[in-house]
């Protein structure tokens, strides 16, 4: 038996052009004459435009080159901090936690605690001092010796008489005192002694420690006077004092 032919419904979908409205609006259409009201919004919109079509203007500058200028600004507002007592702190990295050994493996310094194994230093008392050069002779023996440090020494400000001739006039007083205050020395506590480099042509009451034999002459040559403190002798060995 063949299967029965299905016959066509009638319901069925309607063509695409059937419920389309014909166009009005085509190319071949004539076009739409404009109206008087539509004509005048049109010149009045060419003549002042409105604020919303105006498009904002953007600055010439770059945001990069905006940022330290911005960032100066802030610096200047910015308070300045006072320094107290209780604003004091060390510099970053100054400070550092010490290292903490024999806490077990997972320290990095467990164990061994950072000494290796066996050794000379990883005894208890393995350190070497500084000189130390395994067992040679060190550099400070190497070396010859020569000569002595006196520790005795006493050290002497030293003035030249071309000085006192450009910083006093005639018959001023020259000693610690003067000499501080015309800066030609930096301390009163410690002894002067005056040099013959140079000239004096003005007469000067010259009281010091010490003084040279060419210095003292020319001084004395230009009509000033040299005073020095009194020499202190050693009472030999054996001698026994003498009371006045």
């Amino acid at each position: 038996m063949t299967p029965a032919k299905k016959k066509p419904s009638s319901g069925g979908r309607k063509s695409s052009s059937a419920g389309r409205k014909p166009a009005t609006g085509g190319r071949n259409s004539a076009p739409r004459k404009p109206s008087a009201a539509r004509a005048a919004s049109a010149s009045r919109g060419r003549k002042t435009s409105s604020p919303r079509s105006v498009a904002p203007s953007r600055s010439t500058a770059s945001p990069r080159s905006a940022a330290p200028a911005s960032a100066g600004m802030q610096a200047q507002q910015a308070p300045a901090r006072s320094l107290r007592v209780g604003t004091l702190q060390p510099a970053p990295g100054a400070m550092r936690d010490r290292k903490r050994r024999g806490l077990g493996t997972a320290s990095g310094l467990g164990g061994t605690s950072g000494r290796g194994h066996k050794g000379q230093r990883a005894r208890k008392s393995g350190n070497s001092p500084r000189w130390f050069e395994g067992g040679q002779m060190p550099i400070q023996r190497r070396l010859p010796k020569r000569g002595f440090t006196n520790t005795q020494r006493v050290p002497h400000q030293v003035v030249n008489v071309v000085s006192l001739s450009a910083r006093f006039s005639a018959g001023d007083a020259v000693n610690r005192e003067t000499l501080k205050a015309k800066r030609l020395i930096d301390r009163s506590d410690l002894p002067v002694k005056i040099l013959g480099s140079g000239d004096v042509t003005m007469a000067l009451q010259v009281s010091v420690d010490r003084i040279s034999t060419s210095a003292r002459q020319k001084i004395e040559a230009a009509g000033g006077t040299v005073t020095l403190p009194e020499v202190r002798t050693h009472r030999p060995r054996g001698v026994k004092k003498t009371r006045v």
